[in-house]
This record gives structure tokens, sequence and C-alpha cells, in this order.
């Protein structure tokens, strides 16, 4: 367990921002009640908008703007032969990012998204999950820091993601740790290992929930013995949207860890979160279960990088502009 001090700072006062707004949800569905369409026929677009519409706590919002965040970090794991890519890889896509020829960068220009990647590891890697601890605690409270200036209190709703080679491994190792159950069901193929190494994966992430033994340790703990740096700082992040009543969009399976591990810290850490997509990793819907959280989008993604739930948000401003233009089946019926 990380000191006091950290959770004093970071999980006391007004950590958790305002309280859902119910009444600005009805107000939002009595809209969407008043259009000239069948009663709940665009389905979770429509459970979407209210649910916006308490983390704002306002019917009449937008989405015009929106920011999102790409946390990188190297994994001392990733040496462990879990990865079909050279950890040298986090480096040629952070130069990637900052020249916008990634594939976050095309959709983040497209939909007027305020962009940043962040080096949260500087290229030092984490320690080796599967011989102990990930990170210090010093390590871990810096990293969560880092992420959590990261964002922009009004930069509009929050896309986060991350870049990590070997970063699947420890994800799984969170899901699994958080929700006490075996790796040997719930291991991809992440950015495409073949099965010999998914069988690999397998054995580093049973030693690593042997090794760090979080079965009775708090999320925060979990997180910084089998996560990373590129996961503290999305905590760090999520956490901040959540004091700032932010919405956070949520990207693919690491994200989905992190959130796993803050629910068991607290379910409030979680409630302003909607879930882009369900990536191809089996351990994500697992998670989105374990959250209960329905993603807008289901497209075997297994991108990162923020990719999935970039491509969900022109879905959300569709839903607001339908919610906020269409005509009422009153101004109808005068036509």
């Amino acid at each position: 367990m990380l000191a006091d001090h950290f959770y004093t700072r970071h999980f006391s006062g007004d950590a958790f921002g305002k309280k859902l707004d119910l009444a600005a949800g009805a107000a939002a569905q009595a809209r969407w009640d008043s259009l000239c369409k069948p009663p709940g026929s665009l389905g979770a677009l429509e459970i979407a908008i209210v649910w916006l519409a308490e983390i704002y706590g306002t019917p009449d919002f937008d989405l015009d703007k929106a920011q999102c965040t790409v946390f990188i970090g190297d994994h001392g794991v990733a040496a462990q032969g879990v990865s079909p890519y050279p950890s040298e890889v986090n480096q040629l896509m952070a130069k990637n990012f900052a020249v916008g020829g990634a594939v976050i960068n095309q959709i983040c220009a497209l939909q007027n998204i305020a962009f940043q990647a962040l080096d949260v590891s500087g290229g030092k890697p984490t320690a080796d999950i599967s011989a102990g601890a990930a990170l210090t605690e010093a390590e871990f409270s810096a990293a969560f820091t880092l992420g959590a200036e990261a964002v922009s209190a009004s930069g509009g709703l929050l896309i986060v993601g991350e870049m990590g080679i070997g970063n699947t491994t420890c994800a799984v190792a969170i899901i699994c740790a958080a929700l006490g159950l075996p790796p040997e069901l719930w291991v991809g193929a992440g950015a495409g290992a073949e099965p010999a190494m998914i069988r690999r994966k397998t054995e580093v992430i049973a030693q690593a929930l042997a090794v760090n033994d979080c079965g009775a340790a708090d999320g925060v703990t979990i997180l910084r013995k089998l996560g990373g740096y590129e996961f503290a700082a999305m905590a760090g992040a999520i956490c901040r949207a959540r004091r700032l009543n932010i919405p956070v969009l949520a990207d693919g399976v690491n994200v989905g860890a992190v959130l796993v591990a803050l629910r068991r810290v607290d379910p409030r850490l979680c409630e302003h979160v909607i879930a882009g997509h369900v990536s191809a990793e089996k351990s994500h819907r697992l998670a989105l279960d374990h959250l209960g959280l329905r993603p807008l989008l289901d497209l075997d993604l297994r991108l990162g990088e923020a990719g999935g739930a970039a491509f969900a948000l022109p879905l959300l401003r569709s839903a607001v502009a339908v919610y906020r233009g269409a005509a009422t089946l009153d101004a109808v019926l005068k036509l």
C-alpha cells in the first residue's frame, strides 16, 4: 500500500467531484422522449447522452471540445519474450506521434481533438513484473501526478490511451489480480503474438501474480506492482478528470485494467467513464463486464494509442447533434 499521504492527496476531499446530476439526466431523457422518433429507438446512444448530462450537470451541453493524451511507458517484462516487437518501438512511436504520423494523429486532426503524447518513463523500463514490483512508490506517485497534470480543465471530454511494448501482459495481470482470476483463459495476442508467445505470456503473468501476491491488495498497489509508468499516468488522468467532472472516453484493455483497479479503490472513480469500444483482447470484455460498461464500438480493434476511443467520438457527436437539433413530435404535428 502506498503511503497515507498519497491517498490523502488524491482520494480525499473533492477527489470524486460532484455527484452525478440525476435531474439533468432526467431532463435529457425528457428531451429524447419529446423528439419525433420512436421512444428509445437510438438505444445506447440515448443512454450515453443522458449519462453525459449527468456528468456535466446540465442537459444543454456539446462535445465541441475534446482532449486526447497518449502516455508512453517502457516495461522490463518485455525482455521475457511476451511481445513480437522490441521495446525500441516505444521511442520510434514517440517520434511518430510528435510528427503527426500515427493512426491517432489522423483521427484527432479530423475531429479537432487536442492531442498530446507524453513519454512517462523517459526510456527507463520498469522492473520486470515476473520478478517483483514494476514501480517503487516514488515512481508510481510521480507518474500518477504527471498524468493528473496532463488533463486540461477547459479541454472538454478526455480520451486517454497508451503506448508500451509488453503492456498487455501487465493489463491481464492487473485484471486477474483485481478479480481473483487465473490468467490461462484471459491472455490474448496483444499486438500480434503467435500461439507459442501467448503461452509464454501466460507463464510470465502467472509468475508475476505469484511473486507480487496482490490478492488482498488495494487497487493502487495492484497498479504499482503489476502495471507501469503509463498505467500510473492513466490512473492519474482519470482521477483528475473525475475531480473536474470531465467525462472520459476509454480506450482498450490497458485503460480497462486501470479502471478495474481504480474501481477496487472506490467505484466513484469510474462513474464518469464510458467505453469507447471493446477490443479483440478477451480480458477487455471481461473488464468492461465487471465495470458495467457497454462499449460504443465492437470492431476487433487492438491498436492501443487511444485509437478505438477516438473512433467512437464522432458517433457521440452525431448523437448530440440529433439530441440538440431534431424536431420534437409536437413541432412536427404543427407543420
